[in-house]
């Protein structure tokens, strides 16, 4: 029973071990945790909305090139004026390092082809390699303009980068005013490495815009129909019309007319009879 205990306490030493590395491993230069990747650049873990492009070694480094991959530069631009850049280094490949560099360029073709001239075709440390050199770039960044820069030089050179903010757990870089710029450069030290990332302008992807709603169909309000009750009776009877209660002779309109003035003088006649005290007798038959 009392080895338990130190069994347990191994066991924990271990476990404390393993959760320290790994916390070291997770931690950037600046202490700030960065998510999980893998040694192959652009790979995994890419920011949303951030396009990727390899860092290399700068002897080796050159538009379209690859490898051997130390690190991932991922870019955004935001508009067509402002441009958001952030870097990692790949797993084990060490530490980035500050004091980077940024070159931009406006031409068509800013550099050689590397191993054409050496190294110094198209690298961007010192400052000579830009015409103009500027620090920061959030403000004070040159309009774009056609000048001759020389050979494997470059028309702007940006030094003193400092953060603007944060995506993924990564400090990020925003550049202003780079509407005509074409080709970009960044150089950084990872590790025991120099290295180097190519992109060009890609054209900001406008926000979706919500479809116009559908409008609603208006039904007509129906006009009430009235069933059952009575018939509705004429306000007045015209004239001439035969009552009700007298049979239909089946005669032109004009003998119902002198049919109904005869019945008419008789009850007159009736009645003025009766007012007089007169009495009218029938007649009786005498026996002889």
């Amino acid at each position: 029973m009392k080895a338990i205990p130190v069994i347990r306490a191994r066991w924990l030493t271990a476990a404390t071990a393993a959760v320290a590395i790994v916390a070291l491993g997770l931690l950037t230069p600046g202490g700030r945790v960065s998510a999980s990747h893998d040694a192959i650049a652009c790979n995994d873990d890419i920011p949303s909305g951030y396009a990727c492009v390899p860092l290399v070694n700068k002897p080796d480094s050159g538009p379209g090139i690859s490898n051997p991959a130390v690190g991932e530069l991922f870019y955004q631009f935001v508009d067509a004026d402002t441009l958001r850049i952030a870097v990692r280094a790949l797993a084990g490949q060490g530490t980035v390092a500050p004091g980077a560099q940024f070159c931009i360029d406006d031409d068509g073709d800013p550099y050689n082809t590397p191993g054409s001239g050496g190294n110094a075709a198209h690298n961007c440390q010192g400052a000579g390699d830009g015409a103009v050199n500027v620090t920061d770039g959030t403000a004070g960044l040159p309009n774009a303009s056609a000048e001759p820069d020389g050979p494997g030089q470059y028309e702007v050179r940006v030094s003193g980068l400092a953060a603007d903010g944060t995506v993924g757990g990564l400090d990020y870089f925003e550049l202003n005013n780079v509407d005509g710029y074409v080709y970009y450069v960044y150089h950084v030290n990872i590790g025991q490495s120099s290295t180097q990332a190519f992109f060009t302008f890609v054209a900001p992807t406008p926000a979706p815009t919500a479809p116009p709603p559908t409008p609603t169909p208006t039904q007509p309000t129906p006009t009430p129909v009235v069933t059952g009750g009575a018939t509705p009776t004429p306000a007045t009877l015209g004239a001439g019309r035969v009552p009700a209660a007298l049979p239909n002779t089946g005669g032109e309109p004009g003998a119902d007319a002198m049919v109904f003035s005869v019945l008419a003088g008789v009850a007159a006649a009736t009645l003025s009879l009766a007012a007089a005290g007169m009495t009218i007798a029938g007649c009786s038959r005498r026996e002889e």
